[in-house]
């Protein structure tokens, strides 16, 4: 970690691998950082979402499926 405004090092942090430079800004925030937590979502509505597009692609499939079996039976 540098402190451009001084020319000096203030901490090195190992990160694994070999980068050239990391940016974090001039002033990062004291203290422990911790990552963002992101929401967990709920796997109901997608769920019921999931179940409902099946079923419309299920309907849409059969309806044709009557439709062309219909269309043979009054051609022959």
């Amino acid at each position: 970690m540098l402190d451009i405004p001084a020319h000096r090092t203030l901490k090195t942090i190992p990160v694994g691998g070999t980068p050239h430079f990391i940016i974090i800004g001039l002033y990062p925030p004291p203290g422990n950082i911790t990552p963002l937590q992101t929401p967990s979502t709920n796997i109901i509505p997608i769920a019921l979402l999931f179940a409902l597009a099946i079923t419309a692609l299920v309907v849409v499939v059969w309806t044709i499926w009557k439709q062309h079996k219909k269309s043979n039976v009054t051609a022959d």
